[in-house]
């Protein structure tokens, strides 16, 4: 234990610089005289390590001193990837590999970019909001997720292709990946091209190659003030389709499971126990697509012709099946 203690010690004193005994002693939750004993350990075993006297004083590392073990464990990396979520940390017992893999991370790096502040806040963001409208989502099983994270660490150009929908064609686009954003179980690339920033969703991406080349970072690049940005404006171009049904009492349950992105408002009706709901969709096609599969568990009151759309389509499949 003592072993681990001396190392992450002198990770915090490369990562921070000069820091005192009273804050190692908080952030290793052990006493001030412990302290004192590790740092002359360190100093004994050939780390160039000081003490700085005084109110500001604190032990500092020698100029240009720096210690080559910085690897990351597999579960310091899932920590690292569970950033500014406190309550998943909390779950999981990862907070002190997060603690652990932040200090390495930040020693690896070089001293210009280790100081760099909110280094990594540019690249990596985890947004806890539900999305107000739209489909719900599914954890993505073939994403790119460890090419695109070591691109955006690395400051590396990648190449996608992309299926954009509703056309189905495939594009071979180089992008400049600076940063990824976690929500709802989906990630988003936030990247540059063609000197313009835009998000690529990477349940889109069909395939992504990771080259050798680095981009230049525009260093007034924010991504908390971009992601903001880019939600207001995505609200403001998608389209509202409100949408009114009966559901079945026996099956709301089911139902309430499968539209819930979409719910605004339920109320159970007391003479028939039927509910009646109030649904947004972004359009008459995305509320087909959510409803149909239902069947007759719901019925459409609003509006007409999401309703006879409705209709339409179980006449079709009823002389389908009678011819």
């Amino acid at each position: 234990m003592r072993a681990d203690r001396l190392l992450t010690e002198l990770m915090i004193l490369q990562a921070k610089g000069k820091t005192s005994a009273a804050t190692l002693a908080v952030e290793l939750e052990v006493s001030q005289r412990t302290i004192y004993r590790d740092m002359i350990a360190l100093s004994t075993s050939g780390v160039p390590v000081y003490a700085e006297q005084g109110v500001k004083g604190g032990f500092c590392l020698v100029d240009g001193y720096r210690t080559q073990l910085t690897g990351l464990n597999n579960e310091e990396l899932r920590a690292l990837f569970a950033l500014n979520i406190p309550s998943i940390l909390d779950g999981l017992g990862m907070d002190e590999n997060l603690s652990s893999a932040m200090r390495k991370l930040q020693a690896s790096l070089s001293m210009v970019r280790s100081r760099e502040s909110g280094w990594m806040h540019q690249r990596f963001l985890f947004d806890s909001q539900p999305w107000r409208i739209g489909r719900k989502t599914e954890v993505n099983t073939k994403s790119f997720l460890s090419l695109v994270q070591q691109a955006v660490w690395e400051d590396r150009f990648i190449c996608i292709d992309m299926h954009f929908y509703p056309k189905g064609k495939l594009f071979n686009l180089k992008i400049e990946p600076y940063s990824l954003v976690s929500k709802e179980n989906s990630w988003y690339v936030v990247a540059k091209r063609n000197d313009n920033f835009r998000i690529y969703r990477l349940e889109e991406m069909w395939k992504v190659q990771l080259l050798e080349d680095q981009f230049d970072r525009d260093i007034n690049f924010d991504l908390s003030k971009f992601w903001s940005k880019w939600l207001v404006n995505r609200q403001r171009i998608q389209g509202v389709y409100p949408v009114q049904i009966l559901a079945q009492a026996k099956c709301w349950v089911e139902i309430e499971r499968s539209l819930r992105p979409f719910i605004i408002g339920a109320e159970q009706r007391t003479l028939d126990c039927e509910w009646l709901v109030s649904l947004q969709f972004t359009h008459l096609s995305e509320a087909m697509n959510q409803l149909l599969p239902l069947g007759g568990a719901v019925k459409i009151l609003t509006p007409e012709p999401l309703r006879l759309s409705h209709q339409d389509y179980a006449v079709q499949i009823l002389r389908r099946y009678e011819a």
